[in-house]
């Protein structure tokens, strides 16, 4: 998923989320200040904490079916800090 995230947004900083905390056995740790951009040039978290159009809270849209599309899913655990967890962890 790391590789596809790249290809998706090069140049994004993501990390397996086991380094962020160890009781994760799968996921993905990213942030909003990394320059996370979908392709139609809008952020892929939105620093309001509603979102505006296109965005599901502070989430894009676009990005939140791109990760449905591949089994995953996204969590804000902080303002700034997303978590993309797979639906299973098998």
């Amino acid at each position: 998923m790391l590789t596809e995230l790249q290809r998706l947004c090069p140049g994004m900083w993501a990390s397996p989320l086991r380094e962020f905390d160890a009781v994760y056995r799968a996921g993905i740790w990213t942030g909003q200040d990394t320059p996370n951009v979908m392709p139609d040039g809008e952020p892929m978290f939105s620093d309001l904490a509603n979102g505006c159009d296109g965005y599901n809270g502070p989430i894009h849209t676009g990005f939140e079916a791109w990760l449905a599309a591949r089994g995953w899913w996204v969590e804000n655990y902080d303002a700034g800090t997303y978590f993309l967890l797979p639906e299973t962890d098998e």
